[in-house]
């Protein structure tokens, strides 16, 4: 079961933070780079009649260019399908971690302009950046409502740092993801999973509604 809390983490956390540029040092704390970076996305989009009216070619241009790349969707796929990942095929491997990119993707980018105006404290890092991994904390600002609380665990490659899971208040994004794609393998086999997300990414192409239900457990239908 993938509960609307954790969609909502997606659609918030994924459509406004960046991690990392080509412009920033690696030695910069994580922390700085999210903040700055996320501050650089939400000013692009502000001055972009296009993507304030909604346009989704642009929408899906700058979640291209400015948010995929920074997100480990490879290690997050991994995760998410726990011991299932190892009996999967190369192959299949590779088609598990494009749809659910795609999923993801198609949520977020639809909430760019939506949260724009989101005011994001940030926290101290937890964690030594020397290790490879921390976790850059956050808060984000809801009307009338009690702060949400986000965490980002990065983790460092050879190069960049990237995200690989997203936690709100302490919830682990991947974990909920973990639960509705193990029922889903256990029911209908690795090939039923990827037939699911790609019905899925072509629902919301299409236009149907992108929010899983909580109703049915182990389910990636819409309402």
């Amino acid at each position: 079961m993938i509960a609307f809390r954790y969609v909502v983490a997606v659609v918030v956390t994924l459509s406004i933070v960046i991690v990392t540029s080509p412009g920033f040092s690696q030695d910069v704390q994580p922390v700085v780079m999210v903040k700055t970076i996320s501050q650089e996305v939400i000013a692009a989009i502000k001055a972009d009649k296009a993507i304030l009216a909604g346009d989704s070619l642009k929408l899906a241009e700058l979640a291209d260019t400015r948010i995929n790349p920074h997100f480990d969707f490879r290690r997050m796929t991994q995760s998410a399908m726990a011991k299932n990942w190892r009996v999967a095929t190369p192959e299949q491997q590779e088609r598990l971690t494009t749809s659910f990119k795609t999923l993801l993707v198609g949520t977020y980018s639809k909430a760019l302009v939506t949260y724009r105006d989101r005011t994001i404290d940030y926290r101290a890092l937890r964690g030594d950046p020397a290790s490879g991994e921390v976790t850059v904390r956050s808060e984000l600002a809801q009307n009338g409502q009690q702060p949400m609380v986000i965490d980002y665990d990065l983790g460092k490659s050879a190069s960049e740092w990237k995200i690989f899971d997203i936690k709100v208040d302490g919830a682990s994004l991947i974990v909920a993801y973990r639960e509705s794609f193990t029922d889903e393998v256990r029911n209908h086999g690795i090939d039923g999973l990827i037939a699911t997300l790609d019905s899925k990414n072509l629902q919301n192409k299409s236009g149907g509604k992108s929010i899983p239900s909580d109703s049915r457990r182990g389910s990636l239908e819409s309402r």
